[in-house]
C-alpha cells in the first residue's frame, strides 16, 4: 500500500506578478508620488493604442472598499482619473483621425461587479437587477443586457439626457462600509 507524503502544515508562499506599482499616499514625497497623469501615461496610453489597433479595451479595478478604486478610475474635478483621461484622449484621437477619411463608432458601457452580481451603471431606470455574464462562441464573454450607448464625447458618456451624472457615485457600497475583501469593480 502506498501512502503519499503528508504535506507540511505550513503553507507555501504565494507569488503575485504585476506590471506597475504606484505610490499615491503622500503627494509631498515628490520623487515617489504617482499622480493621475503618471497612472494614465503608464496604463491609459497603451490601452488607447491597442484599441486603435482593433483590440477591445477594458479597464478593471479590484480591491478593498475605500482603497481608492473609484478615485483611480474616475478621479475628481481637479484630478481626473484614468477613465476621463482615456476618454478625452480617445475622442481627441478620433477627431484627429476622422479628418483622414476614417469613420468611427464609439460605444460605452459601465458596470459594477459586487458580491458576484453585475449591475449596469448606465441603466436609465436605475434598475438593481443582476445581469448575466455569457460567452459567445466567436466573440467571447459579454454581459447580457448591458447598456451600450453610442457617444461622441466624454460628457455624453457620463451624463443622462437631463444632464445628471450617471457614473460617478453609482457604487452599491457606501464608502464607509469597509470589508476585509471587496469584489467591487468598474469597467468601461
Amino acid at each position: 500500500m502506498y501512502i503519499p507524503d503528508i504535506p507540511r502544515t505550513r503553507k507555501q508562499p504565494k507569488v503575485f506578478a504585476f506590471d506597475h506599482c504606484f505610490w499615491t499616499m503622500d503627494e509631498s514625497n515628490t520623487p515617489k508620488y504617482a499622480g493621475q497623469e503618471v497612472v494614465f501615461k503608464c496604463l491609459g496610453e497603451g490601452i488607447l493604442d491597442n484599441a486603435f489597433q482593433g483590440y477591445n479595451a477594458c479597464i478593471f479595478a479590484y480591491g478593498q472598499t475605500g482603497s481608492g478604486k473609484s478615485f483611480s478610475m474616475m478621479g475628481n474635478g481637479d484630478q481626473p482619473g484614468l477613465i476621463p483621461r482615456l476618454c478625452c484622449a480617445l475622442f481627441e484621437r478620433v477627431h484627429r483621425e476622422e479628418c483622414e477619411a476614417h469613420s468611427f463608432k464609439l460605444e460605452v458601457s459601465f458596470m459594477e461587479i459586487y458580491n458576484e452580481k453585475v449591475r449596469d451603471l448606465l441603466d436609465p431606470k436605475g434598475s438593481r437587477l443582476s445581469l448575466k455574464v455569457r460567452e459567445h462562441k466567436v466573440l467571447g464573454p459579454y454581459v447580457d443586457g448591458l447598456s451600450q450607448l453610442a457617444v461622441t464625447s466624454f460628457e455624453a458618456a457620463t451624463e443622462t439626457e437631463e444632464g445628471q451624472e450617471t457614473v460617478a457615485g453609482m457604487s452599491s457600497r457606501p464608502a464607509n462600509e469597509a470589508k476585509e475583501e471587496s469584489t467591487q469593480t468598474h469597467a468601461p
